[in-house]
């Protein structure tokens, strides 16, 4: 199998224009060199997480795509249906928009002569239970926690390269809740959270969590770090047991024996718990997506059932990620992905 591995980029510091907000770009002047993202994660009680994007945009006619094929997921699965209020505006003027009616996922906007930068506006609604058999089929929020998969809140350019394209994205929760995600960014004021700039197919790499009761713990402190970061319904289902930390820190020094590569800058198991969830994960480069119901830590028997997710997800990141079969390498999250070989690694 060939050896993909995701670019390394030094991240720039924010522009402090960005933290007050971005210009559109009128005639005569560049479109910003980025897309921005601002996700608002707080309407808990609808679960609803409300996106804004800039694009840079060309005048005429413009087509923008919404994520379609997410590795890990194993099938076709950008919850297209769980999208609603689409709106596109270019300055104050609202712009006319369609739906290419070979393909669900694709919309065709008309930009105006002079506009070099377009707004978008949707909500992605969470579903409140699981009916189908994928993220975006299940829920990614309850009342005390949130998850944001940037697939779910992303339009990009048509045939974009996403291992370049640079977002620069923002997430906003409520005041008193903690976050973590993969490459954690900055907290400018209570409720914000600023990531670093990161090409978007990293960014959809990046599963941000963020909760009322919440706990983090350090595995190994040698770089690269790895951590374990809890976000629960209840802060009861924090509990876990040192037996379980140490057989966590076993795992992250047995995988590295095992597999020599040093291939990640730090890593996290994200691990969401709740009894609306779905038990499942999904493997990411330098994290882990997993949720549970919320027993997991409190009774014996749910843990020994489940305790191999985390080795399973975890051997992901280099057999999956670092080590990609052929199939899955896509520039974009349009184009096919192929599962022939993904069922090797499965094994």
């Amino acid at each position: 199998m060939p050896i993909t591995m995701r670019p390394r980029h030094e991240y720039a510091h924010l522009h402090a224009a960005f933290l007050l907000g971005i210009a559109f770009a009128v005639s005569g002047r560049a479109a910003q060199p980025y897309l921005a993202l601002d996700v608002d994660t707080r309407d808990i009680a609808h679960g609803i997480q409300h996106a804004h994007l800039t694009l840079p945009a060309r005048p005429g006619r413009f087509d923008l795509v919404y994520p379609k094929w997410i590795q890990g997921e194993h099938a076709p699965s950008g919850p297209i249906v769980q999208v609603t209020g689409l709106r596109f505006t270019a300055g104050d003027k609202v712009l006319a928009w369609s739906r290419d009616p070979l393909d669900a996922f694709r919309f065709r906007v008309t930009v105006p002569e002079g506009v070099a930068a377009i707004d978008a506006d949707f909500d992605y609604l969470s579903p409140p239970e699981q009916f189908a058999d994928s993220y975006g089929g299940s829920p990614n929020m309850t009342q005390h926690l949130a998850i944001v998969l940037f697939n779910h809140v992303l339009l990009l350019p048509e045939s974009a390269d996403a291992r370049t394209l640079p977002v620069r994205a923002r997430v906003h929760i409520p005041d008193s809740w903690s976050y973590d995600a993969p490459q954690r960014g900055e907290r400018p004021e209570a409720g914000l959270v600023v990531l670093p700039e990161m090409p978007a197919a990293t960014l959809v790499d990046s599963p941000l969590f963020t909760g009322e009761y919440s706990r983090t713990l350090q595995l190994t402190a040698k770089a690269p770090q790895t951590r374990l970061s809890i976000f629960a319904d209840a802060s009861a289902d924090l509990a876990i047991s040192e037996d379980d930390i140490g057989h966590l820190r076993r795992v992250v020094l047995e995988a590295q024996e095992l597999f020599g590569a040093r291939h990640y800058r730090q890593y996290a198991w994200l691990l969401a718990l709740g009894d609306t969830l779905n038990n499942n994960g999904v493997e990411h480069h330098e994290s882990t997506d997993i949720r549970m119901k919320e027993a997991l830590f409190t009774k014996p028997e749910f843990m020994l059932r489940w305790a191999s997710i985390f080795a399973h997800e975890y051997t992901h990141s280099w057999n999956g990620k670092y080590r990609r079969p052929e199939g899955l390498v896509r520039i974009n999250f349009e184009q096919t992905l192929s599962d022939d070989l993904l069922w090797a690694y499965e094994a």
